[in-house]
């Protein structure tokens, strides 16, 4: 199964969406963009984080991971 957020993300909904996910992040923790891609990290490396996004198909977490590093890359820390 392909995971259809990769195509979304490179939409031009992309940004939006992408400025989405920060918001709902920021409802509990105000992260500068260096934390922020952190956690994108995090939901990689940590198993139960990755088992958690990989629920779905094979490839959530990294392409979370990727759209949160893009979003962090694009906006001032």
């Amino acid at each position: 199964m392909r995971f259809p957020l990769r195509q979304l993300l490179r939409s031009s909904a992309g940004p939006a969406r992408r400025h989405y996910q920060y918001q709902r992040v920021c409802r509990f923790w105000t992260p500068d963009m260096t934390a922020y891609k952190g956690l994108g990290q995090t939901y990689v490396d940590d198993p139960q984080f990755r088992a958690d996004h990989d629920k779905i198909a094979d490839g959530p977490a990294v392409c979370r991971r990727d759209a949160m590093g893009v979003h962090a890359d694009a906006r001032p820390s």
